[in-house]
């Protein structure tokens, strides 16, 4: 017999109940007002969700607006999962190694154990939104990891949220039934959101 799993625990696996750190995070970086004031477009789902951003951020950047685009996985270089309008990260190496260096020492110099060092793919969303802050952005794309409350790139406030389709995938963490994996990635959306489902 299968064991009963409940949404609290079920959030908790995706990041060790790390959602306080999370935001402790985003005050070190002092990056709260700046996410606050971002129109971000949040799409989670297991297949099409890349595929979603990209459409999204063509069609923006075409309508004359500056994007930004965080995807995942990357394939050679770690530049390929930030995009400003449509295009791999267009600054030089060095000006991505300054963006990525000031926020790893920021936290670095501030982690204990009480306040670790965030996991890897959180640490590169809050380099995404310090890039497309940095860069002036109209519009930020992000593509979820898993998707769900405790997802890295979840923020409070998105313009729109999506998701592509839901497939069978991270079953030990999002579910066994379609039914639960939609309800843990549906928990990106926040009252009052416009959403999508492509």
């Amino acid at each position: 017999m299968r064991e009963v799993r409940d949404p609290v625990t079920l959030s908790s696996a995706i990041d060790d109940t790390r959602l306080p750190k999370k935001v402790i995070a985003d005050k070190i970086l002092e990056l709260e007002e700046p996410i606050a004031q971002m129109k971000i477009i949040h799409v989670a789902g297991t297949k099409g969700n890349g595929s979603t951003c990209t459409f999204s951020e063509s069609i923006l950047r075409h309508c004359s607006f500056r994007t930004g685009l965080f995807t995942s996985p990357h394939l050679i270089d770690v530049r390929e999962r930030f995009r400003l309008d449509g295009y791999r990260v267009d600054i030089s190496e060095e000006k991505f190694l300054e963006y990525f260096w000031w926020p790893f020492n920021r936290l670095k110099e501030k982690a204990s154990d009480d306040i670790p060092m965030p996991t890897y793919i959180r640490f590169l969303a809050l380099l995404a939104f310090k890039i497309f802050f940095g860069e002036k952005v109209d519009v930020a794309i992000l593509e979820a990891g898993l998707g769900g409350k405790l997802d890295a790139t979840n923020v409070q406030a998105p313009v729109v949220c999506g998701i592509s389709s839901l497939g069978y995938d991270h079953m030990e963490i999002l579910g066994y039934t379609l039914g639960e994996i939609a309800g843990e990635k549906a928990r990106i959306f926040k009252v009052c959101n416009k959403t999508a489902f492509p």
